[in-house]
């Protein structure tokens, strides 16, 4: 995967969604302009499309390709023939991923207190705040992944699988129309919950309870899901 720039691709669909809230702050900046704390309020609108859409998207692109190339190869093959366990290749791929999402959410935090303090904006919003917030979001991107892994590796090509991201993205949206509460429990509005950026209130017990809980189910089902279709693969 070293030529592919991967990290390239998840820090632009990162940066993408970010410049995208950033341009809607600024064109609704009459509204914001009563906001005692306008430093939390870009915060909401800098994660609000990047967390929801543009992330998950651009993880899918990249575990696409990190699935697919590994198909062409064979490299799957090899690996069975090596008696490697399709648990250990899993969580090897949820680990790399992770730590390339990790990268990217800390570079994207650090833009954002850039443009905040190049705005001059009012109000601010404590450091230490900010990257646990940074922190809980990447959490939330884990169950992401892992599901993410599973249908790359069940999928024929790379479009049907961003095709069903797609799908499983503008669900989040759905979900979030029918009711605030029920995005708690989608596995793919966990990114945005964990940031923080549709609602700024620190979480209660239960929403830990619950936030911990859609993480580990995700990453569950995408372990279970990917070692099934594995070990079926010729």
């Amino acid at each position: 995967m070293k030529r592919t720039y991967i990290w390239l691709m998840l820090l632009t669909g990162t940066s993408v969604g970010c410049g995208l809230g950033l341009f809607l702050y600024l064109a609704n900046l009459k509204a914001f302009a009563t906001t005692s704390n306008q430093f939390l309020a870009l915060w909401g609108e800098f994660n609000l499309f990047s967390s929801q859409i543009f992330v998950p998207l651009f993880l899918a692109i990249i575990i696409g390709i990190n699935v697919q190339v590994e198909k062409s190869n064979r490299m799957l093959n090899r690996l069975r023939m090596m008696s490697i366990k399709p648990s250990a290749i899993f969580f090897g791929k949820l680990t790399y991923i992770s730590l390339l999402q990790l990268i990217i959410q800390v570079i994207a935090i650090a833009i954002y207190l850039i443009v905040g303090n190049a705005l001059d904006l009012k109000g601010s919003v404590d450091i230490v705040t900010l990257l646990t917030w940074g922190f809980l979001g990447w959490l939330g991107s884990l169950g992401i992944i892992a599901i993410q892994i599973a249908i790359a590796l069940i999928t024929n090509s790379l479009t049907e699988n961003l095709l069903i991201n797609f799908g499983l993205v503008i669900g989040g949206f759905i979900v979030a129309l029918i009711s605030s509460e029920m995005t708690f429990f989608y596995p793919f509005s966990q990114i945005m919950i964990g940031l923080h950026a549709r609602n700024a209130n620190h979480f209660t017990s239960l929403n830990t309870i619950i936030f911990g809980f859609v993480i580990v189910f995700g990453i569950l089902i995408g372990w279970k899901i990917f070692t099934r279709a594995f070990n079926k693969r010729q």
